[in-house]
C-alpha cells in the first residue's frame, strides 16, 4: 500500500522492509543541499512486454492476442478481447498516475514544502528486468525487443511526466548470471539518442 513520510526502513515490501531506496537516498540527501522527494512504484512479477508496456510501443499482434484469448477461455469461457488487452500497459499507466497524484498533494503529505519553492523532476532510476529476462520468446531473439521497449518507455515517461530532459540510470538486474539480457539493459543507455542523459549502473556485484 501507500505509505510516505521520511526516508526510513519501512518502503519495502510491507513496514518492517526496505529496497534500494534507503542506500539510494542516504546518497542523494548526502550530495545534494535540496530536500529530496523520492516517489518509488514497485510492483513484483512485471514485465515490460507487457505490464509496464509502454504507449508509443507496439502491442502484440492480433494473432498473438487471439491465441492468448483461446487459451485463456479454457480457465475463463467468458473472457474478452478487450479483457486480453487491458493488462498490456497496466503497470505503465498507475506509474505515471501515481507520480501525478503524488506531485498534486505535496503541501498535503509534506508540510514543509511550499508553492515557491516549486520542484524539479531531476531524474528516474529503472531497476527491473527478471520477468522479461525469463520469458523465453524474449531469450530467443536475444533481447532486442527489449531494449527497444525499454528505449520507447524513457521517451514516453518524459512525455507524459512533462520532463523532455529527465535524466535516468538504468540498474542492472542482479539475478540470474550477467549475460544478453544484462547487455540488451547497457544497449538502452547506449543509443545515440540517449547520448548524456541516460545511463547504466552496473550492479551485479551487489
Amino acid at each position: 500500500g501507500e505509505r510516505f513520510g521520511n526516508l526510513k526502513p519501512g518502503y519495502g515490501a510491507n513496514e518492517i522492509k526496505m529496497g534500494p531506496e534507503l542506500g539510494f537516498g542516504w546518497v542523494i540527501g548526502e550530495a545534494l543541499d535540496q530536500q529530496v522527494l523520492l516517489i518509488k512504484t514497485c510492483w513484483g512479477g512485471r514485465s515490460v512486454k507487457r505490464d509496464f508496456l509502454p504507449p508509443g510501443a507496439e502491442m502484440p499482434s492480433d494473432e498473438t492476442l487471439q491465441e492468448e484469448l483461446e487459451r485463456t477461455r479454457k480457465r475463463n469461457p467468458e473472457m474478452t478481447m478487450e479483457q486480453i488487452r487491458e493488462p498490456y500497459g497496466r503497470a505503465y499507466r498507475d506509474m505515471v498516475r501515481h507520480v501525478e497524484e503524488v506531485l498534486a498533494s505535496l503541501p498535503e503529505k509534506f508540510p514543509e514544502y511550499t508553492e515557491d519553492r516549486g520542484y524539479e523532476l531531476a531524474g528516474l532510476v529503472w531497476f527491473q528486468g527478471r520477468n522479461d529476462m525469463v520469458d523465453g520468446s524474449q531469450r530467443e531473439e536475444q533481447y532486442t525487443r527489449y531494449t527497444t521497449r525499454l528505449a520507447q518507455l524513457i521517451k514516453d515517461l518524459r512525455k507524459d511526466l512533462d520532463a523532455p530532459n529527465l535524466p535516468v540510470v538504468i540498474g542492472e538486474l542482479g539475478a540470474g548470471e550477467r549475460g544478453e539480457f544484462q547487455a540488451a539493459q547497457a544497449a538502452v543507455a547506449g543509443l545515440p539518442e540517449f547520448d548524456g542523459t541516460v545511463a547504466f549502473a552496473k550492479t551485479r556485484e551487489f
